[in-house]
């Protein structure tokens, strides 16, 4: 089905003349008697008889979508006569609008998902979110968004074809967002994108790696939905696509697979309050993604050891030996490292203090003790910052050694 059979699918689906209450989509298949009629009645379009062309015009518009076949082997095939292509062309819409309709009713239809139906995009879809009726429903208002096509139909392509889907579709929400339209009161004002706008968009990106479709320039950002009201409720599976949305948000912060896109998964399901296990999950994978902002991993580790992700204790161990500063010292505070946030943050999740490894005592406020600007060295009279770190590592090591061997 090409991009064709999208442009006229409107709002009404229930035009009993082109579906016959089937939900098997081999239902639809024209029969052959009706393709030999149709092909007939395309060449009296090229008859030199204006009634007859006119009559041959009105029963091919009234056969619908079952005149589909013929006009689109005289549209694709190039009619010798210019009046058949040119009739065939204003034709072809109603008829295609009349197939998707059709295909459209046969897959609500299905309500067990027995079949499979040739819908673009669907397999992709039905992959990641699945088959139940709300699924259904949430892609058959997908369809209906005719600026949605495009993207819906690159899905199925390689990665140039969807990167640039992605980006042009990234472009329009922006566009939309910008405040063009005009309110009652004269005000102009942005238009937020619906969920249905959001939710292709979200699928086509968890296809596709971020850095075969990065964000460049102004282009609208899917997260930002997900903090807009209708977008939280959503994502927390609540009203009519909630469930669906939900499956989809879920694989997309699942895909995230950049710095840039790690850091947002796991700030999302902080701020959406996804649960520990999910947080947690996101931290521990931004603490090994490749080129990560260090005050990125260093949350990320506050955040594996507040929720207790201890299954992550190997990733928060692999900062044990990375210097980066993340605050420079002064006369009143000393400066922190990475290394110093890992450890801090390993001690904790397993259950020991981090003054008794040297560090300085923490912040008696429970909201500070998973913060990374909590535990530091600090120069005294017997020891530096630096030796006392030195000591630190040294002391893990054996405490490691020794609950190790136990295993």
């Amino acid at each position: 089905m090409n991009r064709l059979a999208f442009l006229a699918v409107g709002a009404s689906l229930t035009a009993s003349t082109v579906w016959g209450g089937s939900p098997d989509p081999k239902a639809l298949i024209v029969p052959p008697e009706q393709v030999t009629r149709a092909q007939l009645l395309v060449r009296q379009l090229g008859s030199d008889a204006f009634l007859d062309r006119d009559q041959a015009t009105r029963e091919l518009r009234r056969m619908g979508r079952l005149a589909l076949p013929a006009l689109i082997e005289a549209v694709n095939n190039g009619a010798d006569d210019p009046e058949i292509r040119f009739r065939c062309e204003l034709l072809l819409p109603r008829a295609e609008h009349d197939d998707v309709s059709a295909r459209i009713s046969a897959f609500l239809a299905d309500t067990d998902g027995q079949y499979q139906h040739q819908l673009p995009g669907w397999s992709k879809f039905r992959d990641v979110v699945g088959t139940d009726r709300g699924s259904r429903e949430l892609f058959v208002e997908i369809v209906k968004e005719s600026e949605s096509h495009d993207l819906l139909l690159a899905t199925q392509k390689g990665n140039p074809e969807l990167a640039k889907a992605i980006t042009e579709r990234r472009l329009q929400l922006q566009q939309q967002m910008s405040p063009r339209n005009m309110g009652l009161n004269g005000v102009r004002r942005a238009v937020q994108p619906a969920l249905v706008d959001v939710a292709l968009l979200v699928l086509a990106e968890s296809l596709i790696s971020e850095k075969d479709a990065p964000m460049v320039g102004q282009q609208y950002h899917v997260s930002n939905f997900f903090y807009q009201p209708q977008g939280r409720e959503a994502i927390a599976g609540n009203g009519k696509h909630g469930p669906a949305f939900r499956r989809l948000a879920l694989h997309w912060l699942d895909t995230r697979d950049g710095p840039n896109g790690a850091t947002t998964a796991m700030t999302l399901a902080q701020n959406l309050n996804l649960g520990g296990k999910t947080i947690s999950k996101y931290a521990a994978r931004l603490l090994l993604t490749q080129n990560a902002q260090a005050w990125g991993r260093a949350n990320a580790a506050c955040l594996v050891a507040r929720y207790e992700g201890k299954e992550y204790l190997p990733a928060i161990l692999k900062l044990l030996t990375d210097e980066t500063i993340l605050i420079r010292g002064n006369n009143r505070q000393p400066e922190i490292q990475l290394r110093d946030v890992g450890l801090a943050m390993a001690l904790l999740l397993t259950g020991q203090e981090p003054s008794q490894y040297g560090f300085e005592g923490g912040n008696p406020n429970p909201q500070l003790r998973y913060n990374y600007t909590t535990y530091r060295f600090r120069d005294d009279d017997k020891m530096s910052a630096d030796e006392k770190r030195k000591a630190a590592q040294a002391q893990w090591k054996r405490w490691e050694a020794k609950h190790t061997s136990r295993k």
